[in-house]
């Protein structure tokens, strides 16, 4: 499970013009803010292909925020949501469920186990 807290801290590491904050609603949308609550871009969540990987399906996007910016907002955001965060030697993880409700993200997936790990 992640919360809107942990991508803001995830995004306000990166070198922006400003503090963004992170809104995941029950709608299954994420919202990226400045500082000044304008919209920089929504997205929704999704899983692609057998599971292995969650993408950003954009929704909009503001025009006056800068695209190189964005593409680094985009980029940090999916790497967030990369199962390789999740992962250990051996064990293969499989997306299974992505819910978005009120402030938290949860990811379901099944662990199966590839080789096991040498000493």
């Amino acid at each position: 499970m992640l919360t809107e807290k942990d991508f803001d801290r995830a995004l306000n590491r990166l070198q922006l013009r400003d503090r963004v904050s992170c809104q995941l609603s029950k709608n299954g949308e994420l919202a990226i803010l400045e500082s000044q609550d304008r919209v920089i871009l929504t997205a929704i969540p999704t899983i692609q292909g057998k599971g292995e990987k969650v993408t950003l399906e954009m929704r909009s996007l503001n025009a006056s925020f800068p695209a190189k910016q964005v593409k680094i907002l985009v980029g940090e955001l999916e790497n967030i949501l990369s199962l390789r965060n999740f992962g250990m030697t051996g064990i293969a993880l499989i997306i299974q469920k992505l819910e978005l409700e009120n402030g938290y993200l949860t990811l379901n997936a099944t662990a199966t186990m590839t080789h096991f790990p040498a000493k």
